[in-house]
């Protein structure tokens, strides 16, 4: 709200004697809060001299853990569903069974224990061996750890008598090692402090406080007993808090005028779909409408690193305890140009290397239209080698080496041989040649801070970009095959079928399919201006409105696209491998019918990078889980907070404008906040949370839905509510068939 409407209020409401304080006492409170509550934006100069503000990751977490209304919807252990009704980001396999030996989940509670990854472990069976958790998760609601059983040997170097001994693991020890057994954590008795000998001896004493890892190749690493973790929790429980995290670019206007502004946010992912896709669990981090996304990016990652390496203080709501809280990125979702940046990769619109996971090659001129470029743009009879993150991680260096001693041109040949665009090394190099002072002060970065000079998502730990940016479906298929196969069909339209085409839109009935009632007029006059929302009725619309329109070649397109996208937005999958399975052939349907149009359609990065969306959906989930229509919705937010800045430093006053609207939330929400100045925990008084749970224009405000808190389900429906499968049958009537 601005100042001027807030006095108009004021105003108006003193005529019924209703006193709201000035609007100058409203700041200074508001100031006070945040310099209670430490919540003030920090400020950054990114190496490129640009300011930057942003909100602390570790406030925007931890007050999550403290809030009540969304701490008991929140998994801190991943699932694993065994492949069937897949439908949330904790099932992810990432989260369960790929990240490093200090990143996954450290440790379980369980009958008043603290259990931890590798260390000893004595079962409740009194048969049973030693054994060592390697990997946390949950199965139907129950914990469970695969454990391994070390094995013991006689130490070489022990003194003579000595019952000193050595526990061996392997050095990698991935999530389907044939050594691993599955143990519920209930099974789980004595902690690697209790565990004695026959004789009484300490069992981590003679064994020298350590597991041994050798193997496979790799030098042997001493793994310390107890886990550090243990150390640094310091009897408290650990959360695990993985997040997603965003960022896009959004004008800082209501009018047409473009005034760029760089947004990061993020959502946990350990929320159910139907909760982060709610504006009230969606968090602003920073904005800058100067700052690239490299350089916004710089503080976050840095302050990410450190969570993820040595946690934090948090208060959990649940436990009504303090908890130490890590948190680690899951993933990054973005459109194609800002995935390729943060990835390294040039923009895949106007490049050689348009791809981001794979290096498929682009040649220029008539070698495009070869029968080779085009099987590999199709992936036939398989995609190109795929990118390798380490590789993307040193390569930047040799580029930099190469910025200050080649050519130009022999850069750029570089550039192009690798498919690597460090857009941080780049700038610098620029401004190193053409300025003297820029010069002096490169030099030192060089030498005090090297890292700085590059891409600061390369140092982003459990991050893996070629991986971890997974297809994101409102710009890759709607906005891709969607869109173009669109404007192609509108094209072939004559005016004189105009008419006849709206009449068409006006029949269609969209009950059943959550979406408002169609405009006729707007699709025929505005068809050259869809966004996301629009192409997704068309999808949906296809068959019944444009049909009557199209040739017998057009129809198998559409409806192979169809059937594609039925699949494609499905929300729950049901069982893993039978899905990839027929996703793969519709897919496969859809392309066989696009090239036996035109093999022009090789020139869209887009439809390659549909190819590698098995890979995601593999990896992540359904691929709705990857989508951005919360963020982007999310964004007239950060809009609506850009038009009150007082412009000189948008940035931070729109920070400013999230720290305080956070902080209302949590209080309204009866979050347990903890006041800097008395050193002591407190929170909002009953008739404060009773405001807001009571009533629905406070929680609407907010982006708060009490339906989806209170009771969600899994909802195994498609694209908004029903996409149907089209299949040609033999006498050329197009069979119906709802997934």
């Amino acid at each position: 709200m601005s100042r001027n409407l807030y006095n108009h209020l004021r105003v108006i409401l003193t005529l019924r004697h209703v006193n709201l304080p000035h609007w100058d006492t409203l700041r200074r409170m508001r100031s006070r809060m945040r310099s209670m509550l430490k919540m003030d934006p920090s400020e950054n100069q990114s190496v490129l001299l640009n300011k930057t503000f942003a909100l602390n990751l570790q406030s925007i977490v931890g007050n999550e853990l403290a809030n009540p209304t969304v701490v008991r919807h929140l998994e801190f252990y991943p699932h694993d569903p065994h492949g069937k009704d897949v439908f949330a980001l904790y099932q992810s396999k990432k989260w369960r069974e790929e990240l490093g030996p200090n990143s996954r989940v450290q440790m379980v509670p369980s009958e008043g224990k603290h259990f931890y990854t590798y260390e000893p472990v004595g079962l409740k069976d009194p048969q049973a061996p030693i054994v060592g958790p390697i990997f946390f998760y949950k199965y139907q609601n129950t914990l469970f750890s695969k454990c391994i059983k070390p094995k013991a040997g006689l130490r070489a170097n022990a003194p003579a008598g000595s019952r000193q001994f050595d526990l061996h693991l392997p050095s990698i020890i991935p999530w389907f090692h044939s050594d691993l057994i599955e143990i519920p954590v209930a099974q789980f008795q004595k902690t690697y402090s209790e565990l004695t000998t026959y004789y009484g001896d300490s069992y981590v004493e003679l064994c020298g406080n350590r597991f041994i890892a050798c193997g496979s190749g790799l030098q042997r690493v001493d793994i310390p007993i107890p886990n550090p973790w243990r150390v640094r929790a310091g009897g408290k429980i650990i959360r695990h808090v993985p997040v997603t995290l965003y960022a896009d670019d959004t004008s800082g206007n209501k009018s047409k005028r473009w005034n760029k502004h760089v947004t990061y946010c993020l959502t946990l992912s350990g929320l159910p779909p139907q909760l982060t896709n709610m504006e009230y669990n969606c968090h602003f981090i920073s904005t800058s409408n100067q700052a690239g996304p490299l350089e916004i990016g710089e503080p976050i990652i840095a302050e990410i690193n450190k969570l993820s390496q040595e946690g934090c203080i948090a208060y959990d709501a649940s436990l009504e305890e303090e908890v130490l809280m890590v948190v680690l990125p899951l993933c990054f979702l973005a459109d194609s140009p800002m995935a390729a940046e943060v990835t390294n990769t040039p923009n895949p619109g106007s490049s050689n290397n348009p791809c981001q996971v794979c290096h498929l090659k682009c040649p220029q001129g008539e070698v495009r239209s070869t029968l080779s470029y085009i099987q590999a743009f199709f992936g036939i009879p398989h995609l190109p080698e795929p990118h390798h993150w380490s590789e993307t991680q040193t390569r930047p260096e040799e580029l930099w080496i190469s910025s200050q001693t080649d050519t130009v041109k022999e850069q750029e040949r570089k550039l192009q041989l690798y498919g690597l665009r460090d857009r941080i090394s780049l700038e610098l190099a620029e401004r190193k040649r053409d300025n003297h002072e820029e010069r002096l002060r490169i030099i030192q970065i060089e030498d005090q801070i090297p890292h700085r000079k590059k891409n600061p998502w390369l140092k982003l730990l459990s991050f893996d970009g070629t991986k971890d940016t997974p297809v994101e479906v409102l710009h890759v298929i709607l906005l891709g095959p969607v869109k173009y196969l669109w404007r192609d069909f509108m094209g072939r339209i004559t005016p004189s079928q105009l008419p006849q085409l709206e009449a068409c839109w006006r029949a269609f009935n969209t009950d059943g399919l959550n979406i408002p009632p169609i405009q006729p007029r707007y699709m025929i006059a505005h068809w050259k201006s869809f966004v996301g929302k629009e192409f997704r009725v068309v999808l949906q619309a296809a068959p019944f409105v444009m049909f009557p329109f199209m040739d017998t070649d057009l129809k198998l397109i559409w409806s192979a696209l169809c059937a594609l996208g039925s699949y494609v937005f499905q929300t729950c999958i049901k069982d893993m491998d039978t899905y990839i399975r027929e996703l793969k052939n519709h897919l496969q349907h859809f392309e066989f019918h696009l090239v036996k149009m035109s093999g022009r359609w090789a020139n869209k990065p887009k439809i390659h990078m549909i190819m590698h969306l098995e890979e995601s959906i593999r990896r992540f989930g359904p691929a709705s889980l990857s989508a951005t229509e919360e963020f982007e919705s999310f964004n007239g937010i950060v809009r609506e907070n850009s038009i009150h800045s007082n412009r000189l430093s948008p940035g931070r006053d729109i920070a400013i404008a999230f720290c305080d609207a956070k902080i209302m939330r949590l209080l309204m929400s009866g979050a347990r906040l903890y006041n800097h100045e008395t050193k002591r925990y407190f929170k909002s008084s009953p008739q404060v949370t009773e405001l807001f749970k009571n009533n629905p224009l406070i929680q609407n405000s907010m982006g708060y839905q009490q339906e989806r808190m209170t009771s969600f389900s899994m909802d195994t429906g498609g694209l908004n509510l029903q996409l149907q499968i089209y299949q040609k049958c033999s006498d050329n009537t197009t069979l119906i068939v709802k997934s």
